[in-house]
């Protein structure tokens, strides 16, 4: 779907006259080897994440070769607002205490609220000089893990989180749970996973200078005001 869909959307899109596509890729094209305020344009790009990122490299390899103006986007690492699913388990999870943290949670992260993303993509549509450029997308800031679930719990009046994991063990003990939940409840996702124990044992924090200078982009929601503007409308 990521790479067949995005090559059928720019065939249709240079028939109808289109003049620019804009891809909303993933960080997850970069390895993640621990960096803070990375540049998303020179950090090496080869999605050896997983098979969702390999499919987003060669998305934005279609893009790149694109006839048309096109524009591609990698939001920061934990995108939300309301209505997501991954933001509903996230907080079903610190309700019921079962979210684990990892080394203590101390890696740092960018979010992306939402309403901050929409107006980063409407910029990356419209602002002439942003053609053929890539950009990343995220809320101000370099929360930790840790801080980010201590302020999901207050808001929700839950307990902090507890369940603290050394990172030695969990991407092991993660595989694991996956097996044991592929047997036992394989519509459900795990309380942890190898890909979300491998994202909380490193710092993935990129710079959104690119986009503030070249696109204007200005974030106005901060992270925590996203998490509470989102638990409010749920």
């Amino acid at each position: 779907t990521n790479v067949l869909g995005t090559e059928f959307l720019l065939r249709e899109a240079e028939r109808a006259g289109v003049e620019r596509v804009v891809l909303v890729s993933s960080i997850a094209v970069h390895p993640y080897t621990g960096f803070r305020d990375a540049d998303t344009r020179t950090l090496p790009r080869d999605g050896s994440v997983n098979a969702y990122a390999r499919s987003k490299v060669l998305a934005e390899e279609v893009v790149a070769n694109a006839t048309l103006e096109t524009v591609i986007v990698r939001p920061g690492l934990w995108p939300f607002g309301t209505r997501d699913p991954n933001f509903m388990r996230v907080m079903q999870e610190v309700r019921r205490g079962t979210l684990p943290l990892v080394d203590g949670g101390t890696s740092v992260l960018n979010t992306a609220y939402i309403e901050n993303l929409v107006q980063g993509l409407f910029l990356a549509g419209t602002v002439q000089k942003a053609a053929g450029r890539v950009y990343l997308l995220a809320d101000e800031g370099c929360p930790s893990w840790r801080e980010l679930f201590r302020e999901l719990a207050n808001l929700l009046d839950a307990p902090k989180p507890r369940l603290d994991l050394p990172g030695s063990v969990v991407e092991p003990l993660s595989g694991a749970v996956e097996r044991l939940y592929s047997k036992v409840a394989p519509q459900t996702e795990p309380p942890l996973t190898r890909y979300r124990a491998r994202l909380m044992r490193q710092d993935v924090h990129f710079s959104i200078q690119n986009a503030k200078k070249e696109l204007g982009y200005e974030p106005e929601v901060t992270w925590r005001e996203g998490l509470r503007r989102t638990l409010e409308k749920l």
